[in-house]
């Protein structure tokens, strides 16, 4: 059975061999136009001698200064190194089994090489402040159950979303900023890598 690519290289090879000008291209040049072309249409086409000068540098339009770009990784570092502990359990004092809410933001920081207290409200201390409407992926955010002093912190990961180790869920999961509990107990944000 004759592949359907089979005609298609043997016309192609047949214009190859037909084709003088294509042979030509293939031998040696001993010229410097190709054979078996009219000269009217080579002048017809030749036009005074250009100079080249040297390509202006590339403008990289769009893209962020390098600290800029720098931020971005190391938020985007953050934010993937806590994904990987979504469904951990949680454990009041950050056992070797599980995490609390401060203990998982401590070991998420601390595999980027960013050190952090051990406490939610020593974490609070931490950075600049951040209002809710600013924040940005990698951000801290803290909430007070009893007001005032933040009792839990969870990292902030865009779209509105958090990933903290909960209590109440046992377990490390992602919630939604606005969800009643964590809307109305919210204190505050803070950025420990700068923007």
């Amino acid at each position: 059975m004759t592949s359907p690519r089979r005609p298609v290289l043997s016309v192609a090879l047949g214009i190859l061999l037909a084709c003088p000008a294509l042979r030509a291209a293939e031998e040696p040049a001993s010229h410097d136009f190709p054979p078996n072309l009219p000269v009217r249409v080579l002048t017809s086409k030749l036009r005074p001698p250009v100079t080249v000068r040297p390509a202006p540098p590339v403008r990289r339009v769009g893209l962020a200064p390098p600290s800029r770009m720098a931020v971005d990784t190391a938020a985007h570092g953050l934010t993937i190194t806590a994904l990987a502990f979504l469904g951990q359990p949680y454990v009041k004092g950050a056992a070797a089994e599980g995490f609390d809410c401060s203990g998982l933001i401590q070991k998420v920081f601390a595999l980027c090489r960013i050190q952090l207290p051990r406490r939610a409200r020593e974490q609070f201390d931490v950075g600049e402040k951040v209002s809710k409407s600013d924040l940005a992926p990698g951000d801290l955010v803290f909430f007070s159950s009893k007001g005032g002093i933040p009792d839990h912190v969870g990292l902030y990961m865009g779209a509105n979303r958090f990933l903290h180790a909960a209590r109440s869920a046992r377990r490390v999961i992602l919630s939604n900023l606005d969800a009643a509990w964590y809307d109305s107990t919210f204190v505050g944000a803070r950025r420990v890598i700068p923007q």
